[in-house]
């Protein structure tokens, strides 16, 4: 997981469009990538095969330098989230389906987006995200103005939140689910979504809950990374426990 800001070699001019990986030059890109994973192999005794942006989201022009540092998997398009304004990338309308992108030349490179989506301003009410990749272009203003994203993460959210997204996604067709929280929410006061020990304790306990609901109620399955690879069809990663995900069996 890279960020701009903390990866090697480290500018000092970051700016909020510089923030977001994509926007890295492709040169200062590929050097971040390749110091951030020989630092991963030399911690861990072998090659990250699953990656997720800095601030989420990648261009199509950018997977040639995944592709290289031996990245096989990434969980970077964040559907619903347009982050345009910032100078980031804008899903606004992007569908949920997992798809495969084969940079030239390199090895092909299996893509799982964040799970998210869109809801009526004020409601649970959710959007699907397969009719709006369908949707004519002049919908995104409509979009903005009377939705708001919907991520699946304990971040922010409480269980009936999470519920909503999970029945829209899993209405729409999308194979696998990604639960997703920044490492930070762990430890009280290092971000705003646990300001104190009560907020992470509020985060486990929506994630406990949300887990339990994923796969007691919606007989869904907790997943490694070597498990989504069979379901690919995709070469199996080295390390059993690099990246887990969620697989519903809707």
């Amino acid at each position: 997981h890279l960020h701009t800001w903390a990866s090697t070699p480290i500018d000092a001019q970051i700016s909020a469009f510089g923030s977001f990986q994509t926007n890295l030059p492709a040169a200062a890109h590929r050097r971040k990538l390749r110091e951030l994973a020989d630092a991963f192999e030399t911690a861990f005794g072998f090659r990250a095969s699953a990656h997720r942006a800095g601030r989420y989201g990648l261009r199509a022009r950018d997977y040639g330098a995944l592709a290289d540092i031996g990245v096989a998997f990434d969980f970077s398009p964040s559907p619903g989230f347009d982050q345009s304004r910032q100078g980031g990338p804008d899903f606004l309308t992007a569908d949920n389906a997992p798809f495969v992108i084969a940079p030239d030349g390199t090895d092909a490179i299996f893509v799982t987006p964040v799970s998210g989506a869109r809801a009526v301003n004020r409601t649970r009410y959710v959007l699907s995200q397969t009719r709006a990749a369908a949707a004519a272009p002049g919908r995104k203003r409509v979009l903005r103005a009377a939705t708001a994203p919907l991520r699946l993460t304990c971040e922010g959210r409480d269980l009936a939140d999470l519920q909503a997204l999970t029945r829209r996604v899993l209405k729409d067709g999308t194979p696998v689910l990604t639960f997703s929280l920044h490492s930070t929410t762990l430890t009280a006061g290092a971000n705003p979504y646990a300001p104190d020990e009560a907020g992470v304790a509020r985060a486990l306990d929506v994630t406990r809950r949300y887990l339990a609901y994923f796969t007691q109620t919606l007989r869904g399955e907790i997943i490694s990374l070597n498990t989504l690879a069979r379901l690919y069809g995709a070469p199996a990663p080295r390390d059993e426990a690099v990246k887990p995900a969620l697989s519903a069996r809707a």
